[in-house]
C-alpha cells in the first residue's frame, strides 16, 4: 500500500479536531441520517463518516460494513482524503495501486469501489470525509458526485454544530462555577468580576459560532428548511425566501406543503399524505424527488428537485431537512434544445428522402446506363444519404422517447421469434465482419409491441457484432428471473470500461472516443434502445471486463399466467 501524505499541520489538525469532542464517543443519530440519507441519494451500499486522529482510523459513522471492520483496521482511505485535502476518486481498487493491497480490499468486506471527499472542521483543516464505497467495481456520474459533495457540506454544518454544543456546554459550566463562586464568597468582587468577564467571552464566541453557522447556511445556493413534524416551517435560509418570493421570515410558522405544494402543475390537488415530505415525516426515510412542482408565493410554478431528510429526538421523527434546487431554467434549456433537435430533425428528413430516392433512380438506370466512375461516386453518396436518414431517425425516436410520446402497440408475440427477426436484420453486418450469431432463446410467450422490440435488439446484436473480431461469435441467450425474461447478448470483444459504463447510455455517448472513428454509428442506438425497453416496464443493463467483452441484459416483464421459477 502507499502510505497517505501527512499534513504539514498535523498537530493542528489532530487539535482542532479533539477540541469537537467527538471521538471515542457514543453514535449519534445526526451523524447517522447523513450517511442513511448518501446512501439512498448516491446509490451505494457502503458509507461512512471518517474522523481521522494519530491513530488514522477513527469512523464516526457507518452503514453497510462488517461489524468492527472500521475499528480495527485503518481507514486508509480516508486519511488519503485528508492527506491530499483532495477527493479520492476510485473505480476499481484492485487496480489503483495505492489501494490494491489494502487489507479491506483483498479480505472483508472486498471493496472494489470507494469514492471520498474531505470534510473541513470549523478551523478550516481537513478532519475526515465522508465517502461511499461497493463491493463491486462501479462509477459515480457527476450528479452523484455533485450529491456527495453537498453532503459532505452538511457534515461540515453539523461539525459546527458540535463546536457550538461544546462553547454551550463550557457556558453553562461558567454560569454554574459563577453561581458558586458568588455564594462561597459574597461580596469578594475581585473574583467574581473575573469569572463575569470569562463568561462573557464564552458568551460572546457563542454568539459569533451562531452567527457563523447561520451564515454557512444562507450562503447556500439551495434552499434549505427546517420543518416541525407536522410540515411547519422552522427554519429557513435566504435562498429559501428568494425561492418562494417572500420576505425574510415569512415562512416560518407556514405549512410549506399547504402553502406552496398543494397542486400538480395541471392545477388538480396534491394531498399532504403524497407529499414525499410527509412521507418522511411518517416513515422517517429520506426521499429524493427528481422533479416536483411548487409554486411561489405570486402563484408562478417552478420545477424542483429536492431532498427531505428526518431529524430524529429519542429515537422519534421530530422534524425533516429539506434542500430544494431549482430546476426550472435547465427545463426550460432542455425544452427549448429537444424542441430544436426535434425540428431540424424533421425539416431534414424530406429533402434526404428526396435525395436518396434520386439516387437510387439514377443508379438503377432510369436515365440511361452511369459510367462506372461517376456510378461508385454516386453509390458512395447514397449510402452516407441513407446513414444520414438513420441518424435523423434515431433523433426522433430518441425525442419521442424523451417527451413521452412513443405509443406501443401490443401484441401476443414470443422471445424467440423477436430475436431472429433481428438476427435476421444484421445478417449482411454478420456476414461482412466474419461474425457468427448464435441463439438460444426459448419460445416465452411476450405482450410487447413487436416491432420496438425489434429494434432494441437489432441495436444491441448490431453492435455485438460491430466490436467483435472475425471468428468470434455473439451468443443470444435466454433465462427466466423473478422480474420477468431476460434476454442475454454476449459478445467476446474488447470490453467496456467500468467507468464507461453509465456514459454509453446517454446521448451520443461511446465507450471511448476512438469508437467514432473506428466504427460507424450514430451513439444513439442504446439509449433508444434502453427507452424503448423502459417503455415496456423492463430494463436494459451491462456488464462488462476490458479485454473480454460485455454482456447486455433486456428484462422484460413475462404476462401474469405465467409462472417464474426462483
Amino acid at each position: 500500500m502507499y502510505p497517505p501524505t501527512i499534513p504539514d499541520d498535523e498537530p493542528a489538525r489532530v487539535a482542532a479536531l479533539e477540541q469537537l469532542a467527538l471521538l471515542d464517543t457514543a453514535p449519534e443519530e445526526r451523524f447517522d441520517r447523513i450517511t442513511r440519507a448518501a446512501a439512498a441519494l448516491v446509490g451505494m451500499p457502503i458509507v461512512l463518516i471518517n474522523l481521522v486522529d494519530e491513530r488514522r482510523q477513527w469512523a464516526k459513522s457507518a452503514i453497510g460494513m462488517p461489524h468492527g471492520a472500521t475499528a480495527d483496521r485503518p481507514v486508509s482511505f480516508c486519511a488519503h482524503v485528508v492527506g491530499d485535502a483532495a477527493p479520492v476518486l476510485v473505480a476499481e481498487l484492485a487496480r489503483d495501486r495505492r489501494f490494491h493491497d489494502n487489507p479491506m480490499v483483498t479480505g472483508d468486506p472486498f471493496l472494489r469501489a470507494y469514492f471520498g471527499v474531505p470534510v473541513r472542521g470549523p478551523s478550516g483543516h481537513v478532519l475526515g470525509s465522508l465517502c461511499v464505497a461497493d463491493t463491486q467495481p462501479r462509477a459515480l456520474d457527476e450528479t452523484r458526485l455533485a450529491r456527495l459533495g453537498d453532503l459532505a457540506g452538511w457534515v461540515e454544518a453539523e461539525l459546527d454544530r458540535s463546536r457550538l454544543a461544546a462553547l454551550a456546554v463550557q457556558e453553562r459550566a461558567t454560569s454554574q462555577r459563577l453561581e458558586a463562586l458568588t455564594s462561597a464568597v459574597g461580596d469578594s468582587h475581585v473574583v467574581v468580576g473575573r469569572d463575569i468577564a470569562e463568561r462573557r467571552r464564552h458568551e460572546t464566541a457563542l454568539r459569533n459560532l451562531r452567527h457563523l453557522y447561520e451564515s454557512i447556511l444562507d450562503a447556500a445556493g439551495d434552499a434549505i428548511l427546517g420543518l416541525d413534524v407536522d410540515g411547519r416551517v422552522e427554519y429557513a435560509n435566504a435562498a429559501a425566501n428568494t425561492l418562494f418570493a417572500v420576505p425574510e421570515g415569512d415562512l416560518l410558522g407556514v405549512h410549506l406543503h399547504e402553502r406552496f405544494h398543494d397542486r400538480y402543475e395541471d392545477g388538480s390537488p396534491y394531498a399532504w399524505d403524497d407529499c414525499p415530505s410527509r412521507i418522511t415525516l411518517r416513515e422517517g426515510r429520506p426521499r429524493d424527488t427528481i422533479e416536483e412542482v411548487y409554486f411561489r408565493a405570486d402563484g408562478t410554478p417552478f420545477a424542483a428537485e429536492y431532498v427531505s431528510t428526518p431529524l430524529f429526538a429519542d429515537g422519534e421523527v421530530s422534524g425533516a431537512v429539506l434542500m430544494i434546487r431549482d430546476v426550472e431554467a435547465r427545463r426550460a434549456v432542455e425544452r427549448m434544445k429537444d424542441e430544436f433537435v426535434a425540428t431540424v430533425s424533421h425539416e431534414l428528413r424530406t429533402p434526404l428522402t428526396s435525395i436518396k430516392g434520386t439516387l437510387s433512380l439514377v443508379l438503377g438506370g432510369v436515365i440511361g446506363e452511369v459510367p462506372a466512375e461517376v456510378g461508385a461516386l454516386l453509390a458512395v453518396t447514397h449510402d452516407n444519404t441513407e446513414r444520414l436518414i438513420r441518424l435523423v431517425d434515431d433523433i426522433l425516436d430518441l425525442e419521442r422517447l424523451v417527451a413521452g410520446r412513443v405509443e406501443l402497440c401490443g401484441v401476443d408475440t414470443d422471445a424467440r421469434h423477436l430475436v431472429d427477426v433481428a438476427v435476421d436484420a444484421v445478417g449482411g453486418l454478420a456476414a461482412a465482419a466474419g461474425v457468427t450469431v448464435e441463439v438460444e432463446v426459448e419460445p416465452v410467450a411476450l405482450w410487447a409491441d413487436a416491432d420496438r422490440i425489434v429494434q432494441a435488439l437489432t441495436n444491441l446484436i448490431g453492435n455485438a457484432i460491430k466490436f467483435s473480431s472475425p471468428g468470434m461469435p455473439v451468443r443470444i441467450t435466454s433465462s427466466r428471473t423473478p422480474e420477468g425474461l431476460v434476454l442475454t447478448v454476449t459478445d467476446q470483444g474488447r470490453g467496456i470500461a467500468v467507468e464507461a459504463q453509465s456514459r454509453i447510455f446517454e446521448r451520443f455517448g461511446q465507450a471511448d472516443a476512438s469508437d467514432r472513428r473506428e466504427q460507424t454509428g450514430t451513439g444513439l442506438g442504446l439509449p433508444i434502445a434502453r427507452g424503448l425497453v423502459e417503455q415496456h416496464g423492463g430494463r436494459l443493463q451491462v456488464e462488462s471486463d476490458l479485454g473480454r467483452g460485455s454482456r447486455f441484459h433486456l428484462t422484460l416483464p413475462l404476462p401474469a399466467a405465467i409462472e417464474v421459477g426462483p
